[in-house]
């Protein structure tokens, strides 16, 4: 014998799959276990620590201002590239990264400092993207000149 839920479903998919996707959403949602709390906290305790270990392999202290606050420090890579490496990595393998490279390349810089840089050597990532595509189509045009 088949319920009438089952039909109802099976004459109506598109409708049963957003119920499905509702109710998924919805448990997701709820309060997550104790174990799932317990690894977050490990895995935030964790970041915390290679965190504090980079802030003291580069001075803890901003390499423009000296200002020392550790929540306002950034790790900067001095020659830019520190989004595209990110988005490769992830958080947790860049900080180890750094650590391997013994801070080589990176520096500290308090959040000012470091937009400063960012402003006057137009590192925002998005025209930074843009530009890398312009350069690209122009040394594809060169390119198809020179042949």
């Amino acid at each position: 014998m088949v319920s009438r839920m089952t039909l109802w479903r099976d004459a109506n998919p598109g409708k049963a799959k957003l119920g499905a996707q509702r109710d998924y959403q919805r448990r997701k949602h709820q309060q997550p276990s104790l174990a799932c709390i317990k690894n977050r906290k490990a895995e935030l305790q964790y970041r915390q620590r290679l965190r504090s270990q980079i802030l003291d392999l580069l001075g803890n202290k901003c390499a423009v201002c000296g200002f020392s606050d550790p929540k306002a420090l950034q790790i900067d890579h001095i020659h830019g590239g520190g989004y595209r490496q990110r988005q490769g990595v992830g958080i947790d393998n860049q900080y180890r990264l750094i650590l391997e490279v013994k801070g080589e390349g990176y520096q500290l810089l308090c959040a000012n400092c470091n937009q400063i840089k960012k402003y006057v050597n137009k590192e925002n990532r998005h025209r930074a993207t843009a530009t890398t595509l312009v350069n690209e189509k122009t040394q594809q045009l060169n390119f198809l000149e020179d042949l």
